[in-house]
């Protein structure tokens, strides 16, 4: 990290908050509107380390080996995630490390409000002030049995948290036999504030573990990635996205191959974006196509093959696949802001809210 300027801002830390499936949401920090940053500036992760970036490049990093990177709520810090699941940020205004690290064990978190991150920790939802260093919890989560029987010889192995907001958590829980390579899904939706769980069941094609969701920014929908394994080398992407209002499942999306994947699945604005991976059966080490696909009032592509992230505004950004890929290993790529060429190297980027 850069050393020169460096100055370690401290924050008082916030009181502990308290917990309850069935209560009211805890009060916390006043809740404000993100704040727009005065240069357009992004999260990036590359294979070097963490930073933050605008038009021009660079403009503050850290070297090491991050799972995951992202804005708080408010625009005020960029976080980052290493290997043993402590997060990190930097002050946006200033590139500036903030003092807080937050030892979640985790290999993801969610900003919910301000500088306020959330994570699943064991039975209950946990949160941190990103300039502190104390989580506490945030809501304890009971999830009932699943509403549809489960199979022959098979138990419930897992429970995982695959999105999260202030008002909802949504969540799966997995369902397998012993030494089995695959996990059946049962999908949960917790309000947060009543404590109220919808149950939306399995979703039947789907054999492997959810991991990617994202709630609409409306609140009224989730998108969910899921991928059905035919064998070690090959399957097939899906996307189904839960009407939280009327309980329905649409499992419609872009034209999924065989042998496709879904590699993130995120919210730009109000639309849903999501990257598809496409390799070739006989030679499953090498990926042969990435495109993004964007859900309005339907489903279409944007940019051309191969792009991994494209935003159209306020600025254009493409991350540009580069080079040969494995479809489930880290995937880089050039940046291109404008049509010019920002950073080489990277692997993720994360708008501000």
């Amino acid at each position: 990290m850069r050393s020169n300027g460096m100055r370690m801002v401290v924050a008082a830390a916030i009181g502990l908050l308290g917990a309850g499936c069935g209560t009211a949401l805890p009060q916390g920090p006043q809740i404000v509107t993100a704040a727009p940053l005065s240069t357009q500036m992004y999260a990036v992760r590359t294979t070097t380390g963490m930073g933050v970036a605008d038009a021009s490049g660079m403009r503050g990093d850290r070297v090491g080996d991050y799972r995951e990177i992202g804005f708080s709520q408010d625009n005020s810090l960029a976080y980052a995630i290493d290997g043993d699941g402590v997060v990190t940020a930097m002050e946006t205004a200033e590139l500036l490390v903030s003092s807080g690290r937050v030892d979640c064990r985790c290999t993801r978190v969610f900003p919910l409000h301000d500088a306020v991150i959330g994570w699943w920790g064991d039975g209950v939802i946990m949160q941190a002030d990103l300039r502190t260093a104390d989580p506490v919890v945030l809501r304890s989560i009971s999830l009932p049995a699943p509403r549809d029987p489960l199979g022959e010889g098979a138990t419930l192995t897992g429970t995982e948290l695959i999105a999260l907001d202030r008002n909802r958590a949504v969540f799966t829980r997995i369902e397998s036999i012993p030494g089995a390579n695959w996990g059946i899904n049962h999908l949960y939706v917790v309000d947060l504030n009543s404590g109220a769980v919808h149950q939306f069941g399995r979703i039947a094609e789907v054999n492997t573990v959810f991991r990617q969701a994202v709630i609409a920014p409306d609140g009224r929908s989730v998108a969910i990635a899921g991928y059905s394994r035919d064998n070690v080398a090959c399957g097939t992407a899906s996307v189904h996205r839960l009407d939280l209002v009327d309980g329905t499942v649409d499992s419609a999306g872009p034209p999924f191959p065989s042998c496709s994947s879904i590699a993130d699945i995120r919210s730009d604005g109000t639309d849903i974006v999501l990257t598809r991976l496409v390799w070739d059966r006989a030679e499953p080490q090498t990926l042969v196509s990435s495109t993004v696909w964007r859900h309005r009032d339907g489903w279409t592509q944007a940019g051309a093959d191969p792009v991994l992230r494209v935003v159209t505004t306020p600025i254009a950004l493409e991350l540009r696949h580069t080079g040969q890929a494995a479809p489930f290993g880290a995937i880089t790529g050039d940046l291109y802001i404008d049509g010019k060429p920002v950073l080489h190297n990277v692997i993720e980027v994360r708008l501000p809210h």
